[in-house]
């Protein structure tokens, strides 16, 4: 159908303590994302959600030394 639009699920997750700079490290780490886009403290994941999770997400922050979703 002409004109239809693909909503693509995301979550914005909040990372303590990253940079923006230091968003761009954690953006390359996120599996299975082929665009995230970073910001002071939290980044956008555009996901498959059949593919893995907010928590996959979390985990991979996390292995940045980072800790997600805490304010």
């Amino acid at each position: 159908m002409a004109g239809m639009t693909i909503c693509v699920p995301r979550v914005l997750l909040g990372i303590c303590g990253m940079s923006h700079d230091a968003g761009q490290t954690v953006a390359v780490a996120l599996p299975s994302v082929p665009q995230a886009i970073p910001n002071d403290g939290q980044i956008e994941i555009p996901y498959p959600p059949s593919q893995l999770t907010v928590l996959d997400q979390g985990r991979a922050v996390g292995g940045q030394s980072f800790l997600a979703g805490m304010s």
